[in-house]
């Protein structure tokens, strides 16, 4: 079984008016269905830029080199020769970000709840109005926001962080990610609940925290 995401020799470089800075070099990592890895430096250190590179979000005029292979399910997709039409296919739809502050993604006069509908129609135009509507409250329901339906009629600034950050969740769910088919999605949940029993920060994009990274 091919793996997730196959990371080889990814190398990211950045213009600066000093010259090239390289904040990702020669990086190689190997992701299955169904497991976790959590990347853990110090700020600076490129935890976000390679990111941004699995995702076709970096600055303009970033040199990337090596590959990115996105598996486990067909078209087998190579992240590092995606024109942007494609990412807008596999963005959301095979592969998904939660950023680690909420209110720099969500439209903050939109609610919720119409957000979530948004990114479900983007991939998968084919649903009915009642379908949809049905999908977001499953969605909202994965990472455990409580008061489904209050939630979903209310604005990013009306919720508390870590609500918002349930919010990114549900959308990243809610197109169906790659990583986010039901019995992982359920799995996700449990995890982000058991953080959250636990005292631990929910999911977030790569950090500096080795307790995260060790629960």
């Amino acid at each position: 079984m091919s793996a997730l995401l196959e990371v080889r020799g990814l190398t990211v470089e950045l213009p600066t008016a000093e010259g090239w800075v390289r904040p990702v070099n020669e990086v190689s990592l190997s992701i299955n269905a169904g497991e976790s890895l959590g990347l853990v430096g110090e700020s600076g250190s490129g935890k976000t830029m390679l990111s941004l590179a699995m995702m076709g979000l970096l600055p303009p005029g970033a040199r990337v080199s090596g590959e990115a292979t996105l598996g486990a399910e067909l078209p087998v997709k190579k992240l590092t020769a995606l024109s942007e039409r494609e990412w807008r296919e596999v963005r959301g739809g095979r592969i998904a970000m939660i950023f680690q502050e909420p209110m720099t993604s969500l439209n903050p006069v939109t609610r919720i709840g119409a957000q979530v509908e948004e990114a479900i129609r983007a991939h998968h135009p084919q649903l009915s109005s009642s379908e949809v509507k049905r999908k977001t409250l499953e969605s909202l329901r994965l990472p455990a926001i409580p008061e489904l339906e209050v939630r979903a009629g209310q604005f990013p600034h009306q919720l508390s962080g870590g609500l918002r950050q349930r919010a990114m969740i549900a959308m990243a769910l809610s197109a169906g990610s790659a990583a986010a088919d039901r019995r992982r999605a359920d799995d996700c949940a449990r995890r982000y609940r058991a953080k959250t029993n636990s005292g631990l920060p929910g999911p977030s994009p790569p950090r500096t925290s080795t307790r995260l990274a060790l629960h």
